[in-house]
């Protein structure tokens, strides 16, 4: 049961760099959103507008893992204010 319960809800560390200059408000509100609409609990949200990075700390929901949020990362965030994504496990 224990490991049900610390393993059943993942935490994850998401940066998304790179992203386009200027936009770094419109990209926090969009991976916010999807992040939020996917089930996600954000934990963290820190900005570092000098190096143009996102990083989120989620707890993402039992059975969800990394390339299914990115897909909806991908699908649902405009190109235009998209950056690169790195994932790690927590």
């Amino acid at each position: 049961w224990v490991i049900l319960l610390f393993d059943g809800n993942p935490i994850y560390s998401l940066e998304v760099h790179e992203i386009p200059k200027g936009r770094m408000a419109d990209a926090s509100a969009a991976y916010r959103a999807v992040l939020s609409d996917a089930g996600c609990k954000l934990i963290s949200e820190n900005k570092l507008f000098s190096k143009r990075r996102l990083t989120y700390i989620i707890r993402a929901t039992s059975g969800q893992g990394p390339e299914s949020l990115e897909s909806a990362l991908n699908e649902k965030v405009p190109a235009e204010i998209r950056g690169e994504l790195d994932w790690q496990v927590r």
